[in-house]
């Protein structure tokens, strides 16, 4: 019991020491970049990218003790879940792009899997047109707000019958 909780507790100083690696590098590297010298459009790029980076370490430090057989599991259900995604939102495109309603790319990041800000973000890198990305992405937030009680009920009451 007693080691456990020394486990436990050398686990936590070690991530804490990691995230405070973290933050020191996250200061010294925003500190050292200069975007005045590139044009508008890019500087704005860059600089989602150097926060979309920032953050994905920062959630990274947070999986300190992680096993290698944990990772992999996860990592391969998520690669088959995107995948399948993936292709559906392909399917998606080509049926949209075939109708002559958008743009394969806009299409394509529309219909994606992935969350509105992550989507919305790829969108600028891509100059693609964010209305039409960003719109889909919200009504697919309330169709799924407003649909999911409709259906929990519906499917409630064909349980009961």
């Amino acid at each position: 019991m007693l080691q456990a909780a020394v486990t436990l507790f050398e686990r936590r100083e070690q991530k804490n020491v990691a995230i405070e690696r973290f933050r020191r590098t996250q200061q010294r590297v925003m500190l050292r970049a200069d975007f005045r010298q590139t044009p508008t459009k890019s500087r704005h790029v860059e600089a989602i990218l150097a926060a979309q980076f920032f953050i994905g370490c920062g959630i990274g430090v947070h999986f300190l003790g992680v096993t290698w057989g944990e990772l992999t599991r996860v990592v391969l259900a998520g690669i088959a879940y995107v995948l399948v995604l993936a292709v559906l939102a392909a399917g998606f495109t080509g049926l949209v792009t075939w109708a002559g309603l958008g743009n394969p790319v806009e299409a394509f990041l529309a219909f994606a899997p992935g969350g509105q800000a992550e989507m919305t973000v790829l969108a600028i890198v891509t100059g693609a047109d964010l209305g039409f990305v960003i719109t889909h992405h919200l009504t697919r937030i309330v169709l799924v707000i407003v649909g999911a009680p409709l259906v929990a009920g519906f499917m409630a009451r064909r349980r009961k019958d």
